[in-house]
Order: C-alpha cells, then sequence, then structure tokens
C-alpha cells in the first residue's frame, strides 16, 4: 500500500492534468487510433511499474515525489513517440530495424534516470525523494517503451493499408 504524506488532492492537481495534457498531445503526434491506444499502454505501463516499484520499496509519496510524475511521463511519451516511429518505419517495406532507436533510447534514459538517481545522495529530504520517483519513473517508462511497445507492436500489427501510406510518417 502506498503511503501518501501529503494530500490527495495534491497529487491529483498535479497528475491529472499533466495526464489529460499527454492524452491531448497524442492525437497530434499519431494519426491512427492503434498508435495512440499503444502509447497510451506504454505510458501506463511505466506509470504502474513506478507505483509498484515505490510501494515495494516503502517509498511515501510527498509533494515533492508527486512533482516528478509529471517529469518521468513527459519523458515516457518523448521515449514512446521515437520507439512507434521507428516501429513504424521497420512496419513498411525495407524499413530496416530498430536496433539504433534502442540504444538511443538506452543512452538517454539511463543518463537521465541516474541523473535523478544522483539526487538520492543529497542532503534535503526533498530532493532524494524527487530525485528516487523521478529515477524509478524514468526506467520504468525506458523499460516499458523499449520493450513492453514493441511486444504489443507485434500483437497488434498495423493494417496493410497503414503501411503503404506514405504520408503515415
Amino acid at each position: 500500500v502506498l503511503r501518501v504524506a501529503s494530500r490527495p488532492a495534491e497529487a491529483r492537481r498535479v497528475c491529472v492534468p499533466a495526464a489529460a495534457l499527454l492524452a491531448l498531445l497524442l492525437p497530434v503526434v499519431f494519426r491512427g487510433a492503434r498508435e495512440i491506444v499503444l502509447a497510451l499502454g506504454s505510458l501506463a505501463t511505466g506509470g504502474l511499474g513506478l507505483l509498484a516499484l515505490m510501494s515495494a520499496l516503502g517509498q511515501t509519496w510527498n509533494i515533492v515525489s508527486i512533482a516528478a510524475v509529471p517529469l518521468t511521463l513527459g519523458l515516457g511519451l518523448d521515449f514512446t513517440i521515437h520507439m512507434i516511429y521507428s516501429l513504424r518505419r521497420r512496419s513498411q517495406p525495407g524499413g530496416g530495424t530498430t536496433t539504433g532507436i534502442g540504444r538511443a533510447l538506452a543512452y538517454c534514459g539511463l543518463s537521465t534516470g541516474l541523473g535523478f538517481g544522483s539526487l538520492a545522495l543529497a542532503g534535503n529530504q526533498g530532493l532524494v525523494s524527487l530525485g528516487v520517483c523521478a529515477m524509478i519513473g524514468v526506467l520504468c517508462t525506458l523499460i516499458s517503451a523499449a520493450f513492453v511497445l514493441p511486444w504489443a507492436w507485434r500483437m497488434w500489427p498495423p493494417k496493410p493499408a497503414a503501411l503503404a501510406d506514405p504520408g503515415n510518417e
């Protein structure tokens, strides 16, 4: 069970607008319902991983750690956009592989996660909770975008007409 040190209203005040903005951004970035659902699923998987690991590690939620949630959702969306564009290219005839994007996401996600994780060494408890929560969230969204999303992409293949549409990139 997650322990929330601050009022639950604070969590809603921070997280709900961030999630709503991300959901509104998805139709701008992606043209099809399939890609929007896959992106939301990837973000939800990363968010659930964050909640599970925070609970498993006995971390309490406070206003500073709650502030890390929009940061991690934004980074998770970035990872997801890059992976979906790469998967889309790979799905087209002669599209190639996703090896390059996987390596790039790994470097970016791990360096960002380690950067936030270094805040765990701070002397201020607010910075420590921000760093731990952001590090866990970034790593969870990275794993979701790099591993869960490509698996889901294969489980729900695009329609043949979507593959032939050159404007789909």
